[in-house]
């Protein structure tokens, strides 16, 4: 464990300069507009052309095309994971840009799909989450609600998936190759740091931000309604 607390985070990067705090945000801005516009654009099409006539719920069919989408577009997500971890400093750097991650992971596909069965769970929960009925709950009390209980049940599959992106035997700020596969990676995450404490690493700066993102997205909602 290199890091025990966040202090100990922003004096590293603070070494790194001024991009050691935006490592992938590029990546992370094209996976996300990305995955935000086909989600959109592929609800619109189903419920326009299939939903009303499909026997299937419509719960069942985002569930399918979002899962889809996060699966195609987890090689962007992989690229932004890896770049956070390295260093900001090219000299001591995996991937100098984003062209030698698409080089690697040509040769070794395994680098651009590492923990991409995650997105199955993960999508299962938060649709589950989303469609959640809570007695004495408004319409917009149950939206807020259950996403917080959305972001903070699927923060251990996330945190997962992240560590199965960054596995790369022999190669600078990436991971050692611990753990054989997604199940594997929870049962010894559970051993070696604890269930809750290893899971849950870093999970109040993800809950500021993903609180934030919420309150955006919230009040979206409601300029729309009115």
């Amino acid at each position: 464990m290199k890091f025990a607390n966040y202090p100990e985070v922003f004096r590293e990067l603070s070494t790194q300069g001024f991009k050691g705090l935006y490592k992938g945000n590029l990546c992370g801005i094209l996976y996300h507009w990305l995955g935000t516009t086909l989600k959109l654009k592929g609800a619109f099409y189903f419920e326009e052309k299939t939903m009303k006539k499909n026997a299937f719920s419509k719960e069942i069919i985002l569930f399918s095309l979002y899962t889809l989408i996060d699966m195609a577009l987890h090689p962007i997500q992989t690229l932004q994971t890896r770049l956070i971890l390295q260093n900001a400093n090219k000299k001591l750097a995996l991937y100098k840009n984003s062209f030698e991650f698409f080089k690697d992971g040509f040769k070794n596909k395994r680098i651009f799909f590492q923990g991409v069965f995650l997105h199955i769970p993960k999508n299962l929960l938060i649709i589950l989450l989303l469609n959640l009925k809570i007695k004495n709950f408004d319409k917009n009390q149950a939206f807020i609600l259950n996403n917080l209980l959305a972001n903070i049940i699927v923060y251990p599959i996330m945190t997962i998936m992240r560590r199965m992106m960054c596995q790369d035997d022999g190669k600078p700020w990436m991971l050692e190759r611990h753990y054989k596969n997604s199940w594997n990676a929870l049962m010894k995450i559970r051993k070696e740091e604890g269930a809750f404490k290893g899971c849950f690493k870093g999970f109040s700066g993800f809950f500021v931000v993903s609180s934030f993102m919420l309150a955006l997205n919230f009040t979206y909602q409601e300029n729309i309604n009115y």
